[in-house]
């Protein structure tokens, strides 16, 4: 899950910003630097504890393992090497559904109102938060081109899944149509991802 879904899933438990937050925040540590989770504050904490509680759930969610099946079979089969084709389905898959979510305005305000917090963290953490806030959570008008960008950049971070421009073109031609797929089967996924780990 990426970090909208883990907001969405921090309300089920505790809707309180400081909670919601901390189940976001695992998501932006990389970018933030060493050390950017460290917090004195409980209730980020206990988010924070919570994340990795509904990552391990979604990752193992059979809708989840099988729309990355079948991400891989037709990445791979459009010639998206091993490592990216691995790499994009998995990641792409979870950016495809924070697209999805983005659409519920209530969500939306529940997240931003968390990222406002302040609070102990550190400064690259608020950095990293700030260009969220400033970046808009929504999924904008082309949210699969959107999710083509963020992944070129994420994966560009690790060499070996790191997109080559000739692989862009079958990346995208997987999230137009799997992006439509996941806008009827969003409630579904989150539904049963609810009754796994409440």
């Amino acid at each position: 899950m990426n970090f909208l879904g883990h907001a969405l899933a921090a309300t089920w438990r505790d809707p309180e910003p400081a909670f919601v937050l901390g189940a976001m925040l695992p998501d932006f540590a990389r970018a933030a630097g060493p050390g950017s989770l460290a917090t004195a504050h409980a209730r980020v904490r206990d988010g924070i504890a919570w994340h990795h509680h509904t990552d391990a759930a979604f990752h193992a969610l059979p809708q989840f393992v099988a729309a990355c099946r079948r991400a891989q079979a037709q990445l791979e089969s459009a010639g998206v090497r091993r490592g990216p084709t691995l790499a994009a389905a998995h990641v792409g898959t979870e950016l495809l559904l924070d697209a999805e979510l983005a659409r519920d305005d209530a969500l939306l305000a529940v997240a931003a109102s968390a990222l406002e917090l302040e609070l102990d963290l550190g400064r690259g953490m608020l950095a990293v938060t700030g260009r969220v806030r400033s970046f808009g959570l929504g999924p904008g008008p082309r949210a699969a081109a959107a999710v083509l960008e963020r992944l070129v950049r994420l994966l560009s971070l690790h060499p070996r899944l790191a997109l080559a421009p000739s692989e862009h073109d079958a990346v995208l031609a997987w999230l137009e149509p799997a992006q439509l797929e996941l806008r009827d089967a969003a409630a579904t996924w989150t539904e049963a991802l609810r009754a796994r780990i409440l």
